[in-house]
């Protein structure tokens, strides 16, 4: 590196070239529901899935589970006959469609076709293998067909076969690695199998291997990126990306699966766009989430889309690309197409020497000419990480 260039820019940041993850993007669309006992109506909705163009939803305190369209049509009650008593997490096996129903008051996991007809049910009350304090959540795992449930009162996961035999368990009250305090959310993730957990008590997620081995966790109690307040739901994409129903701070927040705060959506209120008590979150295979809100008596809708394109750069001058001069200025545009504003860096790179100043829509940059050819290499940069590709031009300094 050349003097003239230290001098130029003395604090100067290394990028690196790799692609970020895309980060995803809510838009409200519509809700369903509102208090009641009729047919499409809640009371305190908590748990949803989504399978096949069929979303179901717990109706707390109405003791059923009913099954809408994608579009939010009523289509049945499921559940009538088993009396459920305040189901709560809800979970569908998509190779034959059977739903199955955390209800919590029973302390058992009922076991239904996917037309709703009653197949089992498993599960008392206790601490012994199969049995259950307070259920709240359920997940099937198509990696290796088994069922996970968490117990709020029982401080554990426990995973059965599709059909309730008791395979293993994990878990024991506190806040250390793989311990819990009220744990209600489980999901796997569908592409390694891997299953995620959220504490309402200990404000965390925790993520283990499928058999309870302990990999990471993230969070903590309070109301800024990242941190939560009595999580409840969660759910995990195709993208092993982590949405997670911040219960007490009226909001989903997204994370990878390395606990890293993506995105967020929702507020408190009653409005459109807003959230009250979210309490379950499902994804719709095209990309929808559906999010059930405790407080709202009702079930929300957010298409999902990926922002973070990577940037754009172009170089548009110097006019002049060959002079006797021993610096020139390099100018152009950066912009980032999914208009978010989020341009954090532009890199320059000649030969060996690489700096990186704040990006900005149109730009200018000095820069120090060795004798001869010159090739300047451009990449801009966003706040995800997301790069553009590379713009270069060629200066030539004269020797006379």
């Amino acid at each position: 590196m050349s003097r003239g260039l230290r001098l130029l820019l003395p604090a100067l940041a290394l990028v690196a070239s790799a692609w970020a993850a895309p980060v995803p993007q809510a838009t409200y669309d519509d809700a369903f529901g509102s208090e009641g006992t009729a047919d499409g109506q809640f009371r305190q909705p908590f748990g949803v899935t989504v399978s096949e163009g069929r979303v179901y939803v717990s109706d707390f305190a109405n003791n059923r589970v009913q099954r809408f369209t994608t579009s939010g049509e009523f289509r049945a009650i499921v559940g009538a006959s088993a009396s459920l008593r305040g189901p709560t997490g809800v979970a569908v096996n998509p190779a034959n469609g059977d739903l199955y129903v955390a209800d919590a008051g029973n302390h058992r996991i009922v076991q239904f076709n996917k037309d709703g007809g009653f197949i089992r049910a498993w599960g008392s009350l206790g601490f012994g293998d199969g049995q259950f304090n307070v259920p709240a959540g359920v997940a099937f795992s198509a990696k290796n067909e088994q069922v996970y449930v968490s117990e709020q009162n029982g401080n554990r996961v426990q995973r059965f076969s599709t059909s309730g035999t008791f395979r293993g368990k994990w878990g024991s009250a506190g806040s250390g690695d793989g311990q819990f305090n009220a744990p209600d959310g489980i999901a796997v993730d569908p592409a390694t199998g891997q299953i995620f957990v959220a504490e309402f008590g200990n404000n965390r997620i925790q993520r283990f291997t499928a058999t309870g081995g302990f990999v990471r966790k993230w969070g903590t109690l309070g109301s800024a990126n990242g941190q939560l307040r009595q999580p409840i739901g969660l759910t995990v994409d195709g993208e092993s990306r982590v949405y997670v129903a911040d219960t007490g701070n009226d909001r989903i927040q997204i994370f990878d699966a390395q606990g890293k705060f993506l995105a967020k959506f929702g507020q408190s209120g009653s409005g459109s766009g807003k959230l009250d008590q979210p309490e379950g979150v499902a994804l719709s295979s095209d990309n929808v989430a559906f999010v059930a809100e405790y407080g709202n008596n009702r079930v929300s809708r957010w298409t999902i889309t990926n922002r973070n394109r990577p940037p754009t750069v172009v170089i548009t001058g110097p006019a002049r690309r060959s002079t006797s001069a021993p610096r020139a200025w390099l100018r152009g545009t950066a912009s980032d197409p999914d208009g978010s504003g989020d341009l954090k860096l532009l890199t320059f790179t000649e030969g060996t020497r690489t700096f990186s100043v704040p990006a900005k829509s149109a730009w200018s940059q000095q820069v120090w000419l060795r004798r001869g050819t010159n090739v300047f290499e451009v990449v801009a940069t966003d706040q995800s990480g997301a790069q553009s590709a590379k713009a270069t031009v060629t200066i030539v300094r004269r020797t006379n």
